[in-house]
């Protein structure tokens, strides 16, 4: 007999929960900021994309990804959401991130699949809008109470506002997370994105708590949070381990030794009051440092519990050292989380580049090889791994091949008798090698890549380049440490609002001109008073703000850099910089025209090509 009134729990899929159900879901006034940003996005991106293998494994193959819990109220004709804002919002600008770019493929009537793309876009639009039977838009999916200041911003992005602009934190994150779905989609061929499509709806899974009341909803909400302790997921291979050490007839003080290293292990990954990196994630990379393996997170358990022997993956006098190690390597792993670019592994730029600017934490398993080596070690395996990221994000190859490569990297260099300096070396030339296979890519996709996003802005990637020129190649260290008072904002050179004749500047139309503005020959770097106070100038009345500014890259364009001394190194590195970034001010040049754009595009690759290679470390101080 079902209780009127009672709080229920269901696990459903989003067909179930989002797509197929017209109630809307309304945050309330008594709901926190939005929070989630570009990290947040990617790590859920790369869950789906692990837990599909890249999104290559047939959706029926696989068994489901469980993305938590939320709590909701029953208000009728709507749910009150208690407990998952973060996640549902994310949600509903995945399916409009995916609805945005399907529709571009559905209307393309040269494309032979273009109908299949088309039949696609009902189902996905109800991901963000509750329609009626005809297909009528009736309202949004999620829907916020007025007194919340960024509720605005999202209805402005989901109903395609294109004035509406960020005013608060929580819109900003809002953008940012959106914009990052739609470029982690465009990673996806068309094969990756039909099954991408279709696990999203039917294997990803929410477990759905709902209350008839408020106070009821708060009672479970506080449940569920705040007493006593969750159980950690490698709570049951602690237990593992010790059953192995009773087993083996350890006595007391091994066992408190063991108790507390996991302990205090557990505690390092608390990197501060707001932040946790997930037990399951730090020993997923421990795995790969330690054993060469990539293992999924629900699979720890199996790894540890038996081998491909059928006997435990670790032996009992092997127990407590690991701890010992456990312990140690999550010290350092906490102080690189807290203070990405500054840490006692290496407080080099490299560090920024790796974890903030790239967002690359996939490579903390190769630097955990190498936390015990001398420093010069530590260095070049950060610039191996700078490069190599590089590498992948701007040939536009998906990130999770990072996790697939860098155990094959381990595995080459585990259970060998050779130095440090050997081993890094073999790692380093195999890195190498990996960008190469990439460097023509980069040269060839980078010129006439339209980096525009869901805005019409700039797309992140494009800023992620400009910067990583800027401070790599360039050394501009106002990239990490931003000047107070100041904020680093994309410039276009020829501007989007200047009134041009575009035959003039050598463009066919109106659609190539719009198109070509976020070229990234188009693009530089200047601080938003710079840029602002620009307003929609000619490109002849820039040149003499260009030649003022701090940014190396856009200095360059008008002059060459100078220096008084003659020959060494200084010499050497400024003639470089003036080879990778010339001057395109000629002949007193007074526009910048598509011919500009095109040549500063093939420049940028051309230096982009450069700085992930090989050649670039003996050229560039490190």
């Amino acid at each position: 007999m079902e209780i009127q009134g009672e709080i229920r729990s269901e696990m459903n899929n989003l067909n179930e929960v989002i797509l197929n159900n017209n109630k809307t879901f309304h945050i309330p006034d008594f709901q926190r900021d939005f929070v989630w940003t570009s990290e947040e996005a990617d790590e859920l991106f790369l869950d789906f994309a692990e837990d599909t293998n890249s999104f290559n494994t047939e959706t029926s193959n696989l068994q489901g990804y469980l993305l938590g819990n939320v709590v909701l109220i029953d208000a009728g004709d709507r749910w009150l959401v208690v407990d998952g804002q973060q996640r549902l919002t994310t949600l509903s600008l995945t399916f409009k991130a995916l609805f945005e770019v399907v529709k571009t493929k559905a209307y393309d009537t040269s494309s032979p699949k273009h109908r299949q793309w088309l039949q696609r876009l009902g189902d996905l639009e109800k991901g963000f809008n509750n329609l009626d039977d005809a297909g009528e838009f009736l309202g949004l999916k999620i829907t916020h109470e007025p007194s919340l200041p960024f509720g605005e911003y999202y209805r402005a992005l989901i109903r395609d506002v294109e004035t509406a602009e960020p005013r608060v934190t929580s819109d900003e994150n809002i953008e940012a997370v959106y914009n990052t779905i739609v470029e982690n989609i465009q990673t996806l061929d068309e094969t990756q994105l039909a099954r991408f499509i279709v696990y999203l709806r039917t294997k990803v899974k929410l477990i759905v708590t709902t209350a008839p009341s408020q106070s009821k909803a708060f009672q479970l909400f506080e449940v569920l949070n705040d007493r006593g302790r969750s159980l950690e997921p490698l709570d049951l291979v602690k237990n593992l381990f010790l059953k192995q050490l009773s087993t083996a007839g350890y006595g007391k003080s091994e066992l408190d030794e063991f108790n507390n290293n996991w302990s205090g292990f557990l505690n390092n990954l608390q990197i501060n009051k707001k932040k946790k990196v997930a037990s399951s994630t730090f020993m997923k990379h421990f795995v790969v440092a330690e054993f060469g393996r990539n293992v999924k997170q629900n699979d720890l358990f199996d790894f540890f519990d038996k081998d491909k022997n059928k006997k435990p993956r670790v032996n009992s006098n092997e127990i407590l050292p690991l701890s010992r190690k456990l312990l140690r390597i999550s010290q350092q792993y906490q102080d690189i989380e807290r203070n990405p670019d500054s840490n006692n592994y290496s407080n080099h730029q490299n560090m920024f580049i790796l974890f903030k600017l790239f967002r690359l934490k996939q490579f903390h398993p190769l630097l955990m090889k190498f936390y015990d080596s001398d420093q010069k070690i530590k260095e070049k395996v950060l610039d191996a791994a700078v490069r190599f990221g590089a590498s992948v994000i701007f040939s536009y190859t998906q990130t999770n091949v990072i996790e697939k490569e860098i155990p094959i990297l381990i595995n080459s260099i585990l259970n060998t008798d050779t130095s440090d300096e050997d081993r890094v070396d073999k790692i380093v030339t195999q890195i190498n090698k990996r960008i190469d296979e990439r460097r023509k890519v980069i040269e060839n996709i980078i010129p006439t890549r339209n980096f525009s996003n869901a805005q019409g802005n700039a797309q992140k990637k494009a800023i992620d380049m400009l910067k990583f020129i800027e401070l790599y190649f360039n050394n501009n260290t106002s990239i990490i440490t931003v000047p107070r008072g100041k904020k680093i904002s994309v410039e276009h050179i020829l501007s989007r609002s200047l009134k041009i004749n575009i035959n003039d500047y050598g463009f066919n139309s109106v659609e190539e001109y719009e198109e070509y503005l976020n070229h990234i020959g188009n693009l530089t770097l200047l601080y938003g008073a710079e840029n602002s106070g620009l307003g929609n100038a000619s490109f002849d009345e820039k040149i003499s703000a260009y030649e003022r500014t701090d940014f190396i890259m856009t200095k360059t364009i008008v002059k060459k850099i100078e220096t008084s001394v003659k020959g060494g190194k200084t010499a050497a590195y400024n003639n470089l910089i003036n080879e990778y970034q010339p001057n395109y001010v000629i002949d007193n040049k007074s526009i910048w025209s598509k011919q500009d754009i095109d040549q500063r595009g093939e420049d940028i690759a051309k230096l982009v090509s450069y700085l992930v290679s090989e050649k670039s470390v003996s050229s560039i101080s490190i």
